[in-house]
């Protein structure tokens, strides 16, 4: 029988946490077109069994909306990240969730822990911690509703979080509930611990989809480092989705969706938003963007 991912994971070799306020409780994901890249998630075919996503929410809103068969179906999330607010927040989120008696309830929970624990999660900001916290649940409450995009009109997911939706909520609670939501704390910066991580993913292949954000950018992993370790985990075929910068009327994250193809996955990663939606592929011809 296969191991749990939790199992998996469980003598991992984890990185020290890393506190301050760069490394805050940030569940919802504010880069540009991730509303887009939802909706298309939930119409591509599943390609692999396990998902793979750096912090918040947005790795498990994604895992929700996988289209599933009778052949092909979700059978793992594995979490990371290397904040230990994050490690705090996520660990007893999985184990609540287990036993959580509904998605109202659910949402209940997240709520109650932000604000009582607004301090530790936001403490040493510009800000105020209690004035964030709840600032961040006015943003949760937000992807619980309706996002009023009428150009997915034909698209029945037009709330983003995987606790709005009854069906999305047990799908992730079934999970959970299995040992296959984990959560582990690696930097992808660091060497040993992103090769472990690595190696005990490869258990669980194919990956259906990997959601690393903006983590190789500035100060965090380099793309061509982090690329190649996750070389033998992101199969041809696995959904590749990261941020890239660019300014208009100001610095934003914009989120972008590839299908890894042939191509080494750090060529794909380095690619910028407007070479990609010119050619459609790297130079090799190999790495495909998805519109």
């Amino acid at each position: 029988m296969t191991p749990s991912l939790q199992k998996m994971f469980r003598t991992l070799p984890e990185d020290p946490a890393k506190d301050g306020p760069l490394f805050g409780l940030y569940l919802q994901s504010n880069e540009w077109n991730s509303y887009a890249t939802l909706c298309k998630m939930a119409q591509l075919p599943m390609t692999g069994s396990v998902a793979m996503g750096v912090s918040g929410f947005f790795t498990l809103d994604v895992a929700a909306v996988r289209p599933e068969t009778e052949e092909k179906r979700l059978e793992g999330v594995a979490l990371v990240d290397c904040s230990i607010r994050v490690r705090h927040f996520m660990r007893g989120m999985i184990e609540h969730l287990k036993i959580s008696p509904s998605r109202l309830e659910m949402q209940d929970f997240v709520r109650r822990d932000i604000l009582s624990n607004a301090a530790f999660y936001y403490g040493g900001s510009q800000e105020p911690a209690d004035k964030i916290a709840k600032e961040y649940v006015q943003g949760f409450n937000r992807s619980l509703q309706d996002c009023g995009l009428q150009r997915f009109t034909n698209n029945p997911y037009l709330s983003t979080s995987w606790l709005s939706d009854t069906t999305r909520f047990e799908k992730m609670q079934r999970l959970a509930t299995q040992g296959n939501i984990s959560f582990s704390c690696i930097d992808f910066n660091r060497r040993v611990y992103l090769t472990d991580f690595s190696t005990r993913l490869q258990m669980r292949a194919p990956l259906d989809f990997a959601y690393l954000s903006n983590i190789y950018m500035d100060s965090y992993a380099n793309y061509e480092y982090v690329g190649t370790q996750l070389e033998s985990v992101v199969g041809p075929e696995t959904y590749f989705i990261d941020t890239e910068r660019f300014y208009h009327k100001g610095l934003h994250n914009n989120q972008r969706l590839q299908q890894r193809g042939q191509a080494p996955l750090f060529s794909i990663m380095k690619k910028s938003e407007k070479e990609m939606e010119l050619f459609g592929k790297d130079k090799e011809g190999t790495a495909s963007f998805i519109p």
